[in-house]
């Protein structure tokens, strides 16, 4: 029996997804996890890993469109099996029993519909009763809301460049397409939010005119200019506050020369810093919660997953690694260096980009003391980890020399306050200087 396969949800990335290139055609066969296509997201270009297996028997959703999640792209099956037709899948899907939760039902009387489209739909001033749902029993889902609104302003938009018009408040029915069949990319919105450099009054001999291209000018990588809109995003619309504190490391020092003698001979500081910070998410929980510009809304985070900054070449990629404090160390650094592997591949998998409140990134390794990072704006802090230094230090009124490390937390302020922040701080340092197996 064929098998649909969806455009899968991607953590913290947005919910329409640009379709950039199928790696398999139809008629070709298709292993489970293997990749399957790339697609565009608003923070980067990635692959998707096929979800079945069999035959590809047809792409539903082709190169240049873009996709909401949980939309079906293709089809998987055997050889020669046929595909049943969408009138047929429409009148079983109306005659599946459907499991309606109460915010989907709303008051009584209301129309069915889900909270998403019910949001969207007010937002735009659009009566949620008027609209016609493709869902199972006439349920109104969020695609029914938006081709709605697609048909009122006539507008086909990249996800990126959807992300970039909300971000500078820009009309997208004001501007013109220039992708096929006029639909709006990226580079249509650079043009009304980047302002042409003016002339240089300094014109003369070996001095040119500012803005125009000069020899050996360098066109901006893409990935370099997803990096850069993201954290000048970050900079302009985030209120951030940055705290700093020194943890004596004698005890997580003593920890690894213990543990690599033992054989595991690639854990790190890094690795305890993550199962510090994962034990300090549960301790103050309010800081495993992400800020929803929509509405707005505080969003609670299950799980206590920590992203790890990945530095590659010329590349900044950021990898969670799933619940550091609930794995064995074993199982942590082998998790830990084939997420690594991925990112500094530019071949991060799903798992990687699941949602995560706070980011390390520890540039100890390059004799940085203390430095200050930019929170990510999909999470609500950032941790910066300087190097470990020997240095005189008082205890119980004597001196005695003790490796010390800085570590400088940087937090979005509209999530949390500074004492919280502070509180949450000193967790991770006091589970980094017991640190134990």
């Amino acid at each position: 029996m064929s098998r649909e396969i969806r455009m899968p949800a991607l953590g913290q990335v947005s919910d329409e997804l640009l379709i950039v290139r199928w790696l398999k055609n139809e008629g070709d066969t298709v292993k489970l996890g293997e990749p399957l296509l790339e697609i565009e997201t608003d923070k980067a270009t990635l692959e998707v890993e096929a979800a079945e297996a069999g035959i590809l028997l047809q792409i539903t959703k082709q190169e240049g469109e873009t996709v909401e999640v949980g939309t079906v792209i293709a089809v998987v099956g055997k050889p020669g099996e046929k595909i049943q037709s969408k009138k047929i899948e429409a009148v079983q899907a109306a005659a599946a029993p459907v499991a309606v939760s109460q915010a989907i039902i709303g008051a009584p009387g209301k129309v069915l519909a889900v909270p998403t489209a019910r949001l969207l739909a007010r937002e735009n001033g659009i009566e949620i009763a008027q609209i016609s749902g493709t869902g199972p029993n006439g349920l109104i889902e969020k695609r029914d809301v938006q081709a709605i609104i697609d048909q009122k302003r006539e507008v086909k938009i990249t996800p990126v460049a959807r992300q970039m018009a909300r971000e500078h408040n820009i009309d997208i029915a004001q501007v013109n397409g220039s992708g096929p069949n006029g639909r709006i990319e990226k580079r249509d919105l650079e043009s009304l939010i980047q302002p042409v450099s003016p002339p240089s009054p300094l014109v003369g001999e070996g001095l040119g005119v500012r803005g125009k291209d000069q020899e050996g000018d360098i066109p901006v990588p893409k990935h370099r200019q997803i990096i850069a809109q993201r954290l000048t995003q970050s900079v302009t619309t985030i209120p951030q506050i940055r705290l700093t504190m020194t943890a004596n490391m004698s005890q997580p020092r003593a920890m690894l020369t213990t543990q690599r003698a033992a054989g595991l001979l690639k854990l790190s500081y890094t690795h305890l810093i993550l199962r510090a910070v994962a034990a300090a998410l549960r301790a103050y929980p309010r800081m495993n919660t992400l800020w929803i510009n929509d509405g707005p809304r505080l969003r609670p985070l299950q799980r206590a997953d920590v992203g790890l900054a990945i530095a590659s070449e010329d590349n900044l990629l950021v990898a969670t690694i799933p619940e550091p404090d609930r794995t064995s160390l074993t199982q942590l650094v082998r998790s830990t260096d084939e997420a690594v592997e991925r990112g500094r591949r530019g071949t991060l998998s799903q798992i990687d980009l699941n949602p995560a409140s706070i980011t390390v990134s520890n540039l100890g390794m390059y004799g940085v003391d203390d430095f200050e990072a930019i929170v990510d704006p999909s999470q609500t802090a950032i941790l910066a980890v300087g190097r470990i230094a020997e240095q005189v230090i008082v205890v119980d009124g004597g001196i005695r020399v003790a490796p010390l490390m800085n570590l400088s937390l940087t937090v979005d302020h509209r999530v949390a306050d500074g004492a919280l922040a502070a509180q949450f701080l000193g967790r991770i340092r006091d589970e980094l200087e017991r640190s134990e197996v």
